[in-house]
Parts: structure tokens; C-alpha cells; sequence
């Protein structure tokens, strides 16, 4: 019983973080004493309330800081610290880069290594990735602009941001583009220098033009197939507890799961994990983001 009041209090924090939060407002929230809140949320988190929000906060303003434009001076007031020095001093303690550092080359390492882990094992905590909807869906050959990041996944912000980059250079905003990661490695299971991970766009040109190349851009041709889907709602943290039940939902789908489909001639296909980003986070609330999952597959 109180497991699932405190899972309800990560995500009204998460969609709050904007505002003044307490202890005790959100035990009220969730119907905890709050004699018993903090103690209860320390032992089930791992962080204590208010140093939970204020990673929630900072770990915001990282990817505000690698992926966005906002004025540092911004970011700082909507983490809630009074100047851009109280912010710097306190960035610099969980990411080991100034503001200004990591803005110019992000590097997760640090964060991964003291604060990432705890976060990631809460997250797992929150939800529950054994009940989810999955259908197979046929997608339509595509084109995709792609930029590869081979390597360390703590510095694949960077990858990340130079393409952000490109994307403006090259006036394909999400907003007229559809995104799309590649995933080829779990980065548990690979060492750092063999991790590949593409960061892609729906790319409706028959070539990519000098500047682009001279950029790292790459295209490839995505072909007509077949995939299973799942929506994600949430946290990326998540993201791998639910690849995992996709897999084993593939092995072994439920009775009557897939309408219309020959369950037991379902096979995997040579092809990467295929993400689309449908709304992103810092743009919108962690709780709110929207990955859809595709896991390609023959049926016939």
C-alpha cells in the first residue's frame, strides 16, 4: 500500500517541478502522515525528499544546458536558485562541469557514475513494465538522415547536440521532421568503445548536401516492414525495463494478443531497436515524454 503512494509521488514531483514543493502538501497529496513521509520516501528512493527534488531539477537544467538554447541565467532561476553562482557551485557538484563546461561539451560520466544508477533504480521501482499494450504495425519505407555516435555512452550528448545543431542548419525541426533513435548495443553489455547509437530524422531529399557531409550526416534507406510496437510513456530510465518485457513479449506473446497474426511463426529480423521520439523531454515534464518502441519482426 505504501509503495504505490510513494511510486504516485514520484511523478507528481516530476509534473511540479516548477513549483514550490513541500513535504508536506505532497504527503498530503498521496495520503501519508507526514510524521512518516520522509522516512518512508528516504528508505524507498534512496534520496531524502528535498534532495531528490533537487537532482530532479538539476538533472533538468543538464539537458536544458546540452540540448536547448535557454540562457544559463534561465535555467538557474527555473531550478530555482536565486543566481547563476549558486546554480554553477551546485551543478558543478553532481556533474563535475560548470554550466558553461558542459553546455560546450557534455559529459555524463560523472553524473552516470554518483547519481544516474540511484535514479535509474527508483525509476524501476515506479512503474510496472509486465502490462503494457503491443501491437504489430507495418511501417512505410523511409529515408532517414543520420548522425552515428560510436563510442563512451556518457559523451553521447555531444552526438546529440551536434546534430540538434544540424538540424537547425538544415531547417528540419521535429516539428516538420519526425525523429528517430537507432539502437544497436546495450550499453550494459558492450565495452564503451563499441557502443553504437544513431540519432536520426525523416530526411525527404534524394541527397544530403556538402555542408551535411562535411557534418557527419549519413543516410540510409528504412524499408517497408514489420514491427512490434509500444508506447513509453515516461522517463528514458525506464526505457530498458521495457525493452526487456518487449523482447519477452516477442518470445512468448499472451493468447489472443495480436489480432489476426500467426503468433507462433513470429520471428526477430537483423535490424536495430528503432525509436521514435514523439515529445521530448526537457521540452515537457519527464512523466509526460513519449517514445514509441519498435522491434522488428517477420511474421510470415
Amino acid at each position: 500500500m505504501h509503495d504505490d503512494k510513494l511510486d504516485k509521488t514520484l511523478g507528481y514531483i516530476e509534473s511540479h517541478l516548477d513549483n514550490k514543493l513541500n513535504a508536506e502538501e505532497v504527503s498530503a497529496f498521496v495520503g501519508l502522515s507526514q510524521f512518516h513521509f520522509q522516512r518512508l520516501f528516504k528508505a524507498y528512493f534512496g534520496f531524502n525528499f528535498y534532495d531528490l527534488i533537487k537532482n530532479l531539477r538539476l538533472k533538468r537544467a543538464a539537458y536544458q544546458l546540452a540540448y536547448r538554447e535557454d540562457k544559463i541565467i534561465d535555467i538557474a532561476l527555473n531550478a530555482h536558485y536565486q543566481s547563476p553562482e549558486a546554480f554553477s557551485r551546485a551543478f558543478l557538484k553532481v556533474f563535475d562541469q560548470t554550466p558553461s563546461a558542459f553546455r560546450q561539451a557534455a559529459d555524463w560520466s560523472f553524473w552516470q557514475k554518483t547519481h544516474h544508477s540511484v535514479l535509474a533504480d527508483r525509476k524501476a521501482k515506479s512503474v510496472n513494465q509486465t502490462d503494457f499494450p503491443v501491437e504489430i504495425v507495418t511501417f512505410e519505407s523511409m529515408t532517414l538522415a543520420y548522425l552515428r555516435h560510436k563510442g563512451d555512452p556518457a559523451l553521447l550528448g555531444q552526438t546529440i547536440r551536434g546534430f540538434i545543431d544540424w538540424r537547425k542548419t538544415a531547417s528540419l525541426p521535429p516539428s516538420k521532421s519526425r525523429t528517430f533513435n537507432l539502437l544497436y548495443h546495450d550499453p550494459n553489455t558492450v565495452p564503451a568503445s563499441e557502443f553504437r547509437f544513431d540519432i536520426a530524422c525523416e530526411y525527404l531529399k534524394d541527397s544530403l548536401d556538402s555542408n551535411s557531409i562535411e557534418a557527419g550526416l549519413q543516410l540510409r534507406r528504412l524499408e517497408q516492414g514489420r514491427f512490434l510496437k509500444a508506447r513509453h510513456i515516461g522517463s528514458d530510465d525506464e526505457l530498458a525495463a521495457k525493452i526487456t518485457s518487449l523482447y519477452r513479449y516477442c518470445l512468448a506473446p499472451p493468447p489472443d494478443s495480436l489480432e489476426g497474426e500467426a503468433q507462433h511463426q513470429m520471428q526477430l529480423r537483423d535490424f536495430p531497436l528503432l525509436f521514435e521520439r514523439v515529445r521530448f523531454f526537457p521540452d515537457v515534464a519527464e512523466t509526460e515524454a513519449i517514445t514509441d518502441i519498435y522491434l522488428a519482426v517477420q511474421t510470415s
